[in-house]
Protein backbone atom coordinates (compact mmCIF):
# COMPACT_ATOMS: atom_id res chain seq x y z
CA UNK A 1 0.00 0.00 0.00
CA UNK A 2 1.35 3.79 -0.70
CA UNK A 3 2.04 5.63 2.08
CA UNK A 4 -0.97 7.92 1.68
CA UNK A 5 -3.69 5.27 2.01
CA UNK A 6 -5.64 5.84 4.55
CA UNK A 7 -6.17 9.61 2.99
CA UNK A 8 -9.58 9.80 2.52
CA UNK A 9 -8.91 12.27 -0.77
CA UNK A 10 -7.57 9.52 -2.30
CA UNK A 11 -10.62 6.74 -2.65
CA UNK A 12 -13.73 7.05 -4.43
CA UNK A 13 -16.93 7.15 -2.57
CA UNK A 14 -18.89 4.86 -5.01
CA UNK A 15 -21.54 5.37 -7.52
CA UNK A 16 -25.11 4.41 -7.81
CA UNK A 17 -26.12 0.82 -6.32
CA UNK A 18 -22.66 0.63 -4.99
CA UNK A 19 -23.90 2.57 -2.38
CA UNK A 20 -27.15 1.44 -1.91
CA UNK A 21 -28.91 0.42 1.09
CA UNK A 22 -32.48 -1.11 1.85
CA UNK A 23 -33.92 1.80 3.72
CA UNK A 24 -37.33 1.47 2.97
CA UNK A 25 -37.19 -2.11 3.57
CA UNK A 26 -35.37 -1.70 7.00
CA UNK A 27 -32.24 -3.75 6.21
CA UNK A 28 -30.11 -2.56 8.31
CA UNK A 29 -29.75 -2.97 12.11
CA UNK A 30 -27.86 -1.11 15.29
CA UNK A 31 -26.43 -3.32 17.73
CA UNK A 32 -24.84 -1.49 21.02
CA UNK A 33 -21.99 -3.13 22.77
CA UNK A 34 -19.89 -1.87 26.09
CA UNK A 35 -16.27 -1.52 26.11
CA UNK A 36 -15.11 -4.98 26.14
CA UNK A 37 -17.37 -5.72 23.15
CA UNK A 38 -19.82 -7.26 25.11
CA UNK A 39 -23.82 -6.89 23.63
CA UNK A 40 -25.91 -4.43 25.84
CA UNK A 41 -29.27 -3.81 23.32
CA UNK A 42 -30.34 -3.56 19.91
CA UNK A 43 -31.03 0.29 19.57
CA UNK A 44 -34.54 1.35 18.02
CA UNK A 45 -34.11 3.25 15.03
CA UNK A 46 -36.42 6.27 15.17
CA UNK A 47 -35.31 7.66 11.79
CA UNK A 48 -32.75 7.92 8.63
CA UNK A 49 -31.89 10.78 6.54
CA UNK A 50 -29.88 10.64 3.45
CA UNK A 51 -27.18 13.75 3.06
CA UNK A 52 -26.72 15.23 -0.42
CA UNK A 53 -29.11 15.05 -3.55
CA UNK A 54 -27.73 11.61 -5.33
CA UNK A 55 -30.41 9.24 -5.51
CA UNK A 56 -28.26 6.51 -3.68
CA UNK A 57 -26.03 8.80 -1.39
CA UNK A 58 -22.82 7.78 0.35
CA UNK A 59 -23.75 9.51 3.77
CA UNK A 60 -27.00 9.41 5.91
CA UNK A 61 -27.79 10.84 9.38
CA UNK A 62 -28.98 8.28 11.81
CA UNK A 63 -31.57 8.85 14.69
CA UNK A 64 -31.91 6.32 17.40
CA UNK A 65 -32.65 5.88 20.72
CA UNK A 66 -31.84 3.21 23.81
CA UNK A 67 -33.23 2.06 26.85
CA UNK A 68 -29.46 1.23 28.75
CA UNK A 69 -27.32 3.31 29.50
CA UNK A 70 -23.65 1.77 28.65
CA UNK A 71 -20.59 2.90 30.14
CA UNK A 72 -18.07 5.64 29.18
CA UNK A 73 -16.54 3.82 26.30
CA UNK A 74 -18.97 1.79 23.83
CA UNK A 75 -18.68 0.45 20.66
CA UNK A 76 -22.00 1.00 18.15
CA UNK A 77 -22.25 -1.94 15.16
CA UNK A 78 -24.02 -1.37 12.31
CA UNK A 79 -25.18 -3.88 9.57
CA UNK A 80 -27.25 -2.82 5.99
CA UNK A 81 -28.21 -5.02 3.51
CA UNK A 82 -27.96 -8.42 5.47
CA UNK A 83 -31.32 -9.83 4.58
CA UNK A 84 -31.56 -12.01 7.34
CA UNK A 85 -29.51 -10.64 11.12
CA UNK A 86 -28.99 -12.18 14.49
CA UNK A 87 -32.23 -12.84 16.41
CA UNK A 88 -32.97 -11.79 19.77
CA UNK A 89 -32.44 -15.04 21.10
CA UNK A 90 -28.97 -14.91 19.91
CA UNK A 91 -27.91 -11.48 21.64
CA UNK A 92 -27.37 -12.45 25.11
CA UNK A 93 -26.70 -9.16 27.05
CA UNK A 94 -23.04 -9.21 28.82
CA UNK A 95 -22.40 -12.45 26.88
CA UNK A 96 -22.53 -12.16 22.78
CA UNK A 97 -19.56 -10.27 21.60
CA UNK A 98 -19.33 -8.44 18.19
CA UNK A 99 -16.79 -11.07 17.37
CA UNK A 100 -19.95 -13.05 17.87
CA UNK A 101 -21.90 -11.62 15.55
CA UNK A 102 -19.21 -11.35 13.03
CA UNK A 103 -18.35 -15.05 13.07
CA UNK A 104 -22.37 -16.64 13.70
CA UNK A 105 -23.18 -14.79 10.79
CA UNK A 106 -21.12 -16.48 8.50
CA UNK A 107 -22.56 -19.83 9.28
CA UNK A 108 -26.08 -17.80 7.75
CA UNK A 109 -24.87 -14.91 5.34
CA UNK A 110 -22.07 -16.10 3.49
CA UNK A 111 -23.54 -15.29 -0.37
CA UNK A 112 -22.67 -16.23 -4.03
CA UNK A 113 -22.63 -13.66 -6.88
CA UNK A 114 -23.09 -14.96 -10.30
CA UNK A 115 -20.20 -12.91 -12.13
CA UNK A 116 -20.21 -10.25 -13.62
CA UNK A 117 -22.11 -8.99 -10.79
CA UNK A 118 -24.18 -6.03 -10.89
CA UNK A 119 -25.26 -4.86 -7.60
CA UNK A 120 -29.02 -3.98 -7.66
CA UNK A 121 -31.85 -3.53 -5.15
CA UNK A 122 -32.43 -6.95 -5.39
CA UNK A 123 -28.94 -7.86 -4.94
CA UNK A 124 -27.30 -5.60 -2.49
CA UNK A 125 -23.51 -5.57 -1.25
CA UNK A 126 -23.78 -6.38 2.17
CA UNK A 127 -22.10 -3.78 4.77
CA UNK A 128 -20.61 -3.59 8.07
CA UNK A 129 -19.50 -1.11 10.59
CA UNK A 130 -18.22 -0.49 14.32
CA UNK A 131 -16.75 2.26 16.06
CA UNK A 132 -15.65 2.65 19.54
CA UNK A 133 -16.88 6.07 20.99
CA UNK A 134 -15.73 7.32 24.93
CA UNK A 135 -18.35 9.81 25.71
CA UNK A 136 -20.81 10.25 28.50
CA UNK A 137 -24.31 9.07 27.24
CA UNK A 138 -26.65 11.29 29.57
CA UNK A 139 -30.88 10.55 29.61
CA UNK A 140 -32.43 12.95 27.98
CA UNK A 141 -29.75 14.10 25.97
CA UNK A 142 -28.85 14.06 22.40
CA UNK A 143 -25.30 12.88 21.60
CA UNK A 144 -23.26 12.54 18.20
CA UNK A 145 -21.41 9.98 17.52
CA UNK A 146 -19.62 11.93 14.41
CA UNK A 147 -18.67 9.62 11.50
CA UNK A 148 -19.47 5.50 11.93
CA UNK A 149 -17.72 3.82 8.26
CA UNK A 150 -19.22 1.23 6.73
CA UNK A 151 -17.16 -1.25 4.55
CA UNK A 152 -18.61 -2.83 1.54
CA UNK A 153 -18.27 -6.66 1.39
CA UNK A 154 -17.49 -6.68 -2.05
CA UNK A 155 -14.13 -5.51 -3.99
CA UNK A 156 -14.62 -3.87 -7.04
CA UNK A 157 -11.53 -4.84 -9.41
CA UNK A 158 -10.73 -1.87 -12.50
CA UNK A 159 -8.46 -2.58 -15.23
CA UNK A 160 -7.37 0.76 -16.03
CA UNK A 161 -4.89 1.10 -19.27
CA UNK A 162 -2.92 3.73 -19.98
CA UNK A 163 -2.70 5.90 -22.88
CA UNK A 164 -1.18 4.17 -25.72
CA UNK A 165 -1.49 5.20 -29.74
CA UNK A 166 -3.58 1.42 -29.90
CA UNK A 167 -4.80 -0.37 -28.23
CA UNK A 168 -7.08 -3.72 -28.32
CA UNK A 169 -7.87 -6.08 -25.56
CA UNK A 170 -9.76 -9.06 -26.63
CA UNK A 171 -10.33 -10.05 -22.52
CA UNK A 172 -9.33 -9.77 -19.09
CA UNK A 173 -9.21 -12.72 -16.65
CA UNK A 174 -8.68 -13.09 -13.16
CA UNK A 175 -7.51 -16.41 -11.21
CA UNK A 176 -7.44 -16.73 -7.29
CA UNK A 177 -10.56 -14.99 -6.53
CA UNK A 178 -12.67 -16.27 -3.21
CA UNK A 179 -15.66 -18.42 -4.36
CA UNK A 180 -18.44 -17.43 -1.53
CA UNK A 181 -18.74 -14.17 0.40
CA UNK A 182 -19.15 -12.90 4.16
CA UNK A 183 -21.16 -10.39 5.49
CA UNK A 184 -18.91 -9.35 8.19
CA UNK A 185 -15.01 -9.21 7.93
CA UNK A 186 -13.12 -10.84 10.51
CA UNK A 187 -10.77 -9.12 13.55
CA UNK A 188 -12.68 -6.07 12.71
CA UNK A 189 -14.50 -5.33 15.95
CA UNK A 190 -13.28 -1.70 17.33
CA UNK A 191 -13.79 0.25 14.26
CA UNK A 192 -14.08 0.56 10.83
CA UNK A 193 -12.07 2.56 8.39
CA UNK A 194 -9.07 3.20 5.90
CA UNK A 195 -6.92 -0.24 6.50
CA UNK A 196 -3.49 -1.76 5.02
CA UNK A 197 -4.27 -5.21 5.69
CA UNK A 198 -7.30 -7.71 3.57
CA UNK A 199 -9.78 -8.58 6.48
CA UNK A 200 -10.93 -12.28 4.52
CA UNK A 201 -12.47 -14.74 6.85
CA UNK A 202 -9.84 -17.42 6.24
CA UNK A 203 -12.48 -20.19 5.62
CA UNK A 204 -13.40 -18.21 2.46
CA UNK A 205 -13.06 -20.61 -0.14
CA UNK A 206 -10.60 -19.43 -3.27
CA UNK A 207 -10.74 -20.70 -6.49
CA UNK A 208 -6.86 -20.53 -7.95
CA UNK A 209 -7.59 -23.10 -11.26
CA UNK A 210 -10.47 -21.27 -13.18
CA UNK A 211 -11.03 -18.10 -14.66
CA UNK A 212 -13.14 -15.18 -13.68
CA UNK A 213 -13.63 -13.41 -16.91
CA UNK A 214 -14.27 -9.01 -16.63
CA UNK A 215 -17.11 -7.28 -18.27
CA UNK A 216 -15.71 -5.04 -20.61
CA UNK A 217 -17.25 -1.18 -20.11
CA UNK A 218 -15.28 -0.78 -23.55
CA UNK A 219 -13.34 -2.96 -25.49
CA UNK A 220 -11.33 -0.86 -27.96
CA UNK A 221 -9.97 2.87 -27.39
CA UNK A 222 -7.64 4.86 -29.03
CA UNK A 223 -5.33 7.35 -27.09
CA UNK A 224 -7.81 7.28 -24.12
CA UNK A 225 -8.27 4.30 -21.45
CA UNK A 226 -10.20 1.25 -21.23
CA UNK A 227 -12.44 0.41 -17.55
CA UNK A 228 -13.09 -3.24 -17.15
CA UNK A 229 -14.93 -4.67 -13.98
CA UNK A 230 -15.66 -7.81 -12.98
Amino acid sequence: MPPDYDDPAKYETGTGYENYIGITGNDFRFLLFDSEGKFVEKMNVLYVVPVGEDKYPSDYTVFCTLTKKPDATFRIVALANWGSYPQDANLTVGITTIRDVCENVRVNNTYAYAAPFTPSAETPIPMYGVKTCTMPLNTDRYIDIGDLYLLRALAKVEVICKETPYLELHSVQLTGYNTNGYCAPQEMYDNTGYVSVPHIPTDAGSNVTSLLLFMFRRIKARRGFISLNT
